[in-house]
């Protein structure tokens, strides 16, 4: 399931299962949590429905908790999950500037992240590495 966040007038909320949600309290404090089991994806499975139609319907069931009765997407919003919404009265405006903006923009806890991510290809690259062979050692350089 791709993750899903709803954000607005209230602080955002993440839809996430069970596994996840420690996690993202640890990593996200800001975030609120709302357990796809408490909107009832166990008794989708069993019914048998198909991962995307499960999809579709938990986000169906967590705007409805959460009051959501418009909603402003991304232009490359799947348009299954669009018409889904749509299809219970919620309204969706595409709106490609909000979602620029929003990528463009970091917390600090995003950029020290991002930081973390770049520094590990560079030091490994900056040791030395034994080729298979016994002969003779090799030495790789970031540029």
């Amino acid at each position: 399931m791709r993750a899903v966040v709803f954000r607005g007038e209230r602080p955002p909320v993440v839809m996430t299962n069970a596994l996840e949600d420690a996690r993202i309290a640890r990593a996200a404090p800001d975030l609120e949590c709302l357990l796809v089991d408490a909107l009832g994806q166990d008794e989708l499975i069993t019914a048998g429905h198909g991962w995307a139609e499960i999809e579709h319907e938990l986000c169906v069931r967590a705007a409805a908790v959460l009051g959501i009765t418009e909603a402003a997407v991304p232009p490359e919003f799947p348009l299954a999950l669009a018409d889904r919404l749509r299809g219970v009265g919620i309204v969706l405006t595409p709106d490609e500037t909000l979602f620029v903006e929003r990528r463009r923009r970091k917390t600090p806890a995003e950029m020290a992240g991002i930081r973390r991510a770049a520094d590990v290809p560079c030091r490994r690259c900056a040791r030395p590495r034994r080729c298979s062979g016994k002969r003779r050692s090799t030495l790789t350089i970031c540029r």
